[in-house]
């Protein structure tokens, strides 16, 4: 869009609250929102879950270490545990088995029993502190892809809403979608109350974490039209001809991970399924995505 044609919408609109930007400045506005926003909430969930891991298993994580490498080298520990165990076990069978003698033999076969009897127990321990374990790991993942979500979410002015009202109703919300959600061939999607996964009312496709978010947040989101600079809203592709080559610019969001999502986020922009706009389009962003 050129600044004449950005100005003339300006002046046709009934709004009084416009927000104009270059495609610079809200590329540095997300990255902002990204690093104060969403960063310190991954980062409070991650230390919450290295606490659960201490809580559960009496270890901490190393200072420099991340909260998958501490959950690795705390597990491939037990595991090593385990297999010495395992290995003691075998050893007294063949000694019980080599033993002569009346007295050593019952002592190596009590022996034999109380190794035993620690190890089944121990077993039992290691795996339900492993199922637990993966349960946080899980829950850690959705709630990774529901913080991303929210980028790019504009909510109403403190002034209407305080932050910390807005935070709670935010994470009310993201409890209540985590509790449906699971991952399906490595992407996330939401469950109803009936056990179906939530789809787009138009393309039929799984709902995205910013999707969902966008909908069920509604009521604390600013509803009021936000202009974000020439061809920058998602709703308003850049559309170019250069030498006969058509060439299109959208603002593609870090949710759209497969070629259903970008082909769902490209007929939400206004392109037309089937034309020279959507195929120029889909030929330029839908390289290194996940095809479903």
């Amino acid at each position: 869009m050129k600044k004449e044609e950005a100005l003339k919408l300006i002046n046709e609109s009934d709004s009084e609250d416009w927000h104009v930007a270059t495609e610079s400045d809200h590329e540095t506005f997300l990255n902002n929102f990204e690093e104060t926003k969403i960063a310190p909430k991954i980062s409070e969930l991650h230390n919450k879950y290295d606490e659960d891991i201490h809580s559960v298993l009496g270890v901490r994580k190393n200072a420099d270490e991340k909260t998958y490498d501490f959950l690795k080298r705390t597990l491939s520990e037990m595991k090593a545990e385990r297999d010495e165990r395992i290995a003691k076990i075998e050893n007294l069978e063949k000694a019980v088995k080599d033993t002569t003698g009346k007295e050593a033999l019952e002592q190596a076969q009590r022996e034999l029993e109380s190794v035993r009897n620690k190890h089944n127990s121990a077993i039992s321990e290691w795996e339900s502190k492993y199922q637990e374990l993966e349960g946080s790991t899980h829950m850690m993942k959705i709630n990774n892809e529901l913080d991303k979500g929210l980028t790019g979410l504009v909510f109403k002015d403190a002034k209407l809403m305080p932050e910390d009202v807005r935070n709670i109703h935010i994470n009310v919300v993201k409890d209540d979608l985590a509790k449906n959600a699971e991952f399906v061939k490595g992407r996330l999607v939401f469950r109803d109350e009936k056990g179906e996964i939530i789809l787009h009312k138009k393309t039929l496709t799984p709902l995205t974490a910013n999707e969902i978010l966008k909908e069920r947040l509604k009521p604390i989101l600013n509803e009021g039209r936000e202009q974000k600079g020439p061809g920058i809203d998602k709703n308003e592709p850049v559309i170019k001809t250069k030498d006969g080559k058509i060439d299109v610019t959208l603002v593609v969001p870090d949710s759209v991970k497969t070629n259903a999502d970008l082909m769902t986020f490209m007929l939400e922009s206004g392109l037309k399924r089937g034309s020279k706009e959507f195929s120029a389009a889909y030929a330029k962003y839908s390289e290194g995505l996940v095809k479903v």
